[in-house]
């Protein structure tokens, strides 16, 4: 018989086949081998929680709480939801809080936590009151206390994927310290957008159409990849001294776009259409890669010993490009169509390395002292 390659890689097939018997098995495997939600990790509705004098719903115990469904609040003169606890995880669970009704007394909040309690944690959905200032029954949508005369507070709070809308004063308020405020909305708030104080975080934010300032930050924070739009009656975004801004847009505030106090590093933001300065710093600060234009003052403005690099001023109406006050060094800029000069300083700055071109007034211009070179100049 003539036997072919084929022929033995068929019947080898058929014997492993034989050898590994049914695949059909003998008993139903066992039942019960997946754990519910609960078993991992236990979880307890908000809406089953008791109330108090104060507050609808009291979270007494550490512990993870979750929505069941919207809560729209009929009642005045009380919190919403207070956390008196620590290690406290809140997961909104894409619904909203809401009160529509005009409240009384300007002390109730959306979501409250005492100064005794740290480790919180909120996320994933809403706090929205009424589109009518007399009607904006919540102070403050989440508020995260701080007791002066203690010098206590609720500290490493969490606010993960909330939206906030129409609240009578600051949408998100967290007044203790090591915080984190990522991928939340404020909107539309008759005070702050969203607030933070010190070493905190605040990253992916939409701030817009605040009444005061869009996004604030303590010393020590870190402010990146934010938008802050149109504060009708203050800054887009300011923080504090020794902070970290980069990568944020703000546009279209009354005051300045970005403000920041000592020792800050302001970096690749974009600035625009505010009605003062793009960029405002105080002094010994670095500020690198930002574009400001068609702000209605100065691009950028810094006080004394600062490093401006590698930024473009464009287009602002009124001023100049860059002013720098004294012992600057204004290195590798891009000064255009600005009205005013392109770069200024009052007293001892470097000037090195710009280009200045078609502004208004003098290129460069420098009061006293200091070092004008290699830049290059064209009107």
């Amino acid at each position: 018989m003539n036997i072919t390659h084929k022929t033995i890689t068929i019947l080898i097939a058929i014997a492993t086949w034989a050898c590994a018997g049914s695949l059909e098995p003998t008993t139903p495997p066992t039942a019960g081998t997946m754990k519910t939600l609960d078993q991992i990790e236990a979880r307890i509705p908000v809406q089953s929680l008791p109330s108090s004098s104060s507050s609808e719903y009291v979270i007494s115990e550490a512990g993870s709480y979750y929505l069941t469904g919207n809560i729209t609040s009929t009642i005045n003169n009380k919190h919403i939801i207070t956390v008196n606890a620590s290690n406290v995880t809140l997961d909104l669970n894409g619904f909203t809080i809401s009160r529509g009704i005009t409240m009384l007394e300007q002390n109730y909040d959306g979501i409250h936590i005492p100064c005794d309690y740290d480790n919180v944690k909120i996320s994933n959905g809403a706090i929205i009151c009424t589109n009518t200032e007399s009607n904006r029954g919540l102070r403050y949508g989440i508020y995260a206390d701080y007791q002066s005369s203690t010098v206590t507070s609720a500290d490493n709070i969490t606010v993960s994927g909330v939206t906030v809308k129409f609240i009578k004063f600051h949408g998100i308020y967290l007044s203790g310290s090591d915080n984190m405020i990522e991928n939340c909305v404020a909107e539309n708030c008759t005070g702050k957008g969203i607030y933070a104080t010190y070493r905190s975080r605040i990253t992916g934010c939409h701030s817009a159409n605040n009444d005061s300032i869009g996004i604030e930050a303590g010393n020590g924070s870190i402010v990146k990849d934010n938008f802050s739009y149109g504060s009708k009656l203050d800054t887009g975004i300011r923080c504090y001294d020794n902070c970290i801004v980069e990568g944020n847009t703000s546009n279209n505030n009354k005051l300045a776009g970005i403000q920041c106090g000592d020792y800050g590093v302001i970096q690749k933001n974009t600035c625009s259409n505010n009605s003062y300065r793009g960029i405002f710093t105080n002094t010994a600060c670095s500020v690198i890669g930002n574009i400001c234009s068609t702000n209605g003052n100065y691009g950028i403005w810094c006080h004394s010993g600062c490093t401006v690099r590698d930024n473009t001023s464009s287009g602002n109406l009124s001023s100049g490009g860059i002013f720098c006050y004294s012992k600057c060094t204004i290195v590798n800029n891009t000064t255009y169509n600005n009205t005013g000069f392109g770069i200024g300083s009052n007293h001892h700055c470097q000037i090195r390395n710009n280009t200045c071109s078609d502004n208004t007034g003098d290129e460069i211009y420098m009061g006293s002292g200091g070092v004008i070179a290699d830049n290059y100049t064209y009107n």
